[in-house]
């Protein structure tokens, strides 16, 4: 706790220059135990509050695509989190965030498609049945 009978300032009238000492209680070493999941919960909760945001931007809901689920849609472009670098696909109701992978820098602007795994997004790009998969 800080009063304010803790702050000295010194220095004249024509000195802009002041310091400030505070003086702290000394705190003993604290031990917090975080459950195993922890992270994986804060980052799913940012990624939540960014897809609430952008919802609100882009006039479409937010979906979150689980594991095992296909992603289809219209890649848009990179969205930038604490918790890592995430791909805005669009589709035509609502869109999604999803692991961004630097390959997608070549496909920003075209349909994507992709089967979502736990660990990320196996990528199929264009129309065509030829192309090979990209895990």
């Amino acid at each position: 706790m800080v009063r304010h009978s803790d702050y000295r300032t010194t220095g004249s009238k024509s000195s802009a220059a002041c310091s400030i000492t505070i003086r702290a209680p000394v705190l003993a070493a604290i031990r917090t135990r975080l459950r195993p999941d922890a992270l994986l919960t804060l980052q799913r909760r940012e990624l939540l509050d960014a897809g609430r945001t952008l919802a609100t931007e882009l006039g479409k809901p937010f979906t979150e695509t689980a594991p095992g689920h296909l992603v289809e849609g219209t890649l848009r472009r990179p969205v930038d989190l604490v918790g890592g670098r995430f791909a805005l696909v669009e589709r035509a109701q609502d869109f999604t965030l999803v692991p961004w992978r630097p390959v997608l820098e070549r496909r920003l602007g075209n349909q994507v498609s992709g089967l979502r795994r736990s660990d990320g997004v196996n990528w199929r790009f264009g129309r065509a049945r030829s192309e090979p998969e990209i895990s």
